[in-house]
């Protein structure tokens, strides 16, 4: 997974996904998701959150990084499926194991009745936004880089440097 290779709809870090990367993938994800969730719970007045849903927090967070490494293989090894599907088939396979996660979870404490709808819109809304970036943005982005590429030199900004 360390090789780098040009995949369109991938960000550059995407392309090159390594354990390393995935990592940092992990951390920022689980910071984030952890703040956005702890500052929610505390304007809605809850003060305490339990060990093992922070634990279930970061296992749900390291199935969406491992399922964002899939995709990423199957954009390599399947050049000619197109995007949207390649997300939908991780998608399908990170939902299904975070429903067989929340299910474990359960089994050790038990799950707020409304446990696997949550699950599925809070992951859900994640995987979008992640997908987005992954399909919508990065090929802009590579394509504004590519423009700028192109563009021949252009003199300086008149505003900027005056003479």
């Amino acid at each position: 997974m360390g090789e780098r290779c040009e995949i369109p709809g991938a960000t550059r870090m995407l392309t090159s996904l390594t354990a390393k990367s995935a990592a940092v993938w992990v951390c920022v994800l689980y910071t984030v998701l952890t703040v956005t969730s702890s500052s929610w719970q505390l304007l809605r007045g809850i003060e305490d959150d339990s060990n093992l849903h922070l634990l279930a927090r970061f296992a749900v967070t390291v199935v969406g990084v491992g399922c964002l490494a899939l995709f990423v293989q199957l954009r390599r090894n399947f050049r000619r499926a197109p995007t949207t599907k390649a997300a939908a088939v991780t998608y399908v396979i990170a939902m299904a194991m975070v429903l067989v996660l929340t299910w474990g979870f359960g089994r050790l404490q038990p799950l707020h009745p409304d446990a696997y709808r949550d699950i599925v819109i809070n992951f859900t809304v994640v995987w979008v936004g992640v997908a987005l970036v992954a399909i919508v943005a990065a090929p802009a982005s590579s394509r504004l880089r590519t423009r700028r590429a192109r563009a021949p030199d252009r003199p300086p900004n008149r505003r900027l440097h005056p003479e």
